[in-house]
């Protein structure tokens, strides 16, 4: 309904005040922001899902600024809580809420109420469509980030630095743990350097990180049981682990594939168990020149 005369006369009175036309900009400003976030979370979801960051600060924004005004308003210039929406400024709003309308007969109070209620139901509604996710680790081929999706128990890669969902939905994720070992000298010093990879696919970081480390205490094992015994001096081993979003053909689910490179020439092929899991390793080893010279 159009402002009545009444209306009009009481608001151009209130105009000669300075303050009063400026928080009633400032009050329909900030419901005009709000309403611009909730038609994005409401109307663009997957947008809203892509720009998490930014749209969290901006409602960290919203509610700042209302803060800001409520204090204003209802401690310095207790008098503009009552009074109305300049017509000037309820001409400016853009989107009307459908349950949060802005009428003429609101006042500054009032429109302020209806801001945080708008705030309020952003964060609700943006909390139910951010898919839950828990990062894995770097994927080394892309330097994008791995991240378990709990919603589809899939993995997403993810460009942390702009927020972007680089591809969704990779089923299976490979998993490269590597040791190198070497003596600190003695008759016969090496180096070697062995290679573990397998893949693994609906498993937690929890569940990955698990698998990772038993697969290195095998091969510690491994080396210090199998090995010491001809070794000069004290091995010393530096671990690390890879995940790769590509996985190798040749891998299988609960088969870990070991590669070791040092001097004698050598096949084993042992059952050792990971966890519940039942682990094939072979182990392939190739003669390795010391200086490097035959390659």
């Amino acid at each position: 309904m159009p402002y009545t005369p009444e209306q009009i006369e009481r608001i151009n009175r209130l105009r000669r005040f300075a303050p009063y036309r400026i928080y009633s900009r400032e009050v329909i400003n900030l419901y005009n922001k709000a309403m611009k976030v909730w038609g994005t979370i409401r109307y663009r979801p997957k947008y809203a899902r892509e720009h998490e960051r930014e749209i969290r600060k901006e409602l960290e924004d919203l509610r700042k600024e209302y803060d800001r005004l409520n204090r204003v308003i209802s401690e310095r210039v207790r008098w503009l809580e009552f009074a109305p929406v300049d017509y000037e400024d309820y001409r400016r709003i853009r989107i009307q809420h459908p349950i949060e309308t802005i009428t003429e007969t609101d006042t500054l109070g009032d429109v302020l109420y209806s801001v945080m209620e708008i705030i309020k139901e952003n964060e609700e509604r943006l909390k139910k469509i951010i898919v839950r996710r828990e990062k894995i680790g770097t994927d080394t081929l892309t330097g994008f980030e791995i991240y378990y999706n709990f919603d589809t128990e899939k993995y997403d890669l993810i460009d942390e630095r702009t927020g972007e969902v680089v591809k969704e939905n990779i089923e299976e994720i490979e998993l490269d743990v590597t040791d190198s070992c070497e003596t600190g000298g003695g008759h016969e010093p090496f180096v070697a350097e062995i290679t573990a990879k397998t893949k693994f696919s609906r498993k937690r970081r929890s569940e990955v990180l698990e698998l990772a480390n038993e697969i290195q205490r095998k091969i510690k094992d491994y080396i210090y049981e199998d090995y010491s015994p001809y070794l000069a001096d004290k091995i010393i081993i530096k671990v690390g682990a890879e995940y790769k979003s590509e996985v190798e053909p040749s891998l299988s689910e609960g088969i870990v594939n070991i590669s070791l490179e040092k001097k004698e020439a050598k096949v084993v092929d042992n059952l050792l168990k990971v966890g519940k899991t039942k682990v094939k390793y072979v182990v392939v080893r190739r003669i390795w020149n010391r200086f490097l010279k035959l390659i």
